[in-house]
């Protein structure tokens, strides 16, 4: 069955989020986003200073000209994305000092820079079961992105499997690259 779709093609929206999420305790499930319209740094789902929200189930597609994200975390600790897709964004799943973020089963696929991003004291998240693919990066972190952990993940086609610069402490167990 088809995911019911929020935004379609050649929308104009206000702000640079289409979904943004901004309170505690939300699920978000089952929906498409997809944005093929103007603008620059335009996020399909935002989790901006929030704690316990689970994402499951969401599909983002955001084309725009001049840099977008499929989901969009900053300050956001202590939630969940799973069983969701990224794909023809620039960044996949792009997480900005944001701490103790669980990402399972997920799909960043044909991302122009990065399928899963973590930057600037991201820190004690866990990435397990994701999958990144024909992005030019599959995995990135960067920039005291310290003791996270990454288990049974796979990096196929990428320009790149993976990236590790100025963060530590990371652990890696089982994960595959594979074509990069």
């Amino acid at each position: 069955t088809a995911l019911p779709v929020i935004l379609q093609d050649n929308a104009t929206i206000t702000g640079d989020t289409v979904i943004n999420v901004t309170i505690n305790n939300v699920n978000i499930s089952s929906i498409a986003v997809r944005y093929n319209g103007t603008g620059s740094k335009i996020a399909g789902i935002s989790l901006n200073n929030v704690n316990r929200i689970i994402v499951n189930m969401i599909n983002v597609s955001v084309k725009t000209t001049n840099g977008n994200y499929g989901f969009y975390l900053i300050n956001a600790n202590n939630n969940t994305i799973k069983n969701s897709n990224s794909s023809r964004n620039n960044y996949g799943f792009y997480l900005l000092s944001s701490s103790n973020n669980t990402l399972t089963n997920n799909n960043a696929s044909s991302n122009g820079n990065y399928g899963f991003f973590l930057t600037t004291s991201s820190n004690n998240n866990t990435l397990s079961n994701n999958t990144a693919n024909s992005n030019a990066w599959g995995f990135q972190l960067e920039s005291n992105a310290n003791f996270n952990t990454l288990i049974n993940n796979t990096a196929s086609s990428n320009s790149e499997a993976a990236l590790l610069l100025d963060s530590s402490f990371n652990t890696l167990t089982n994960n595959n690259a594979s074509s990069n």
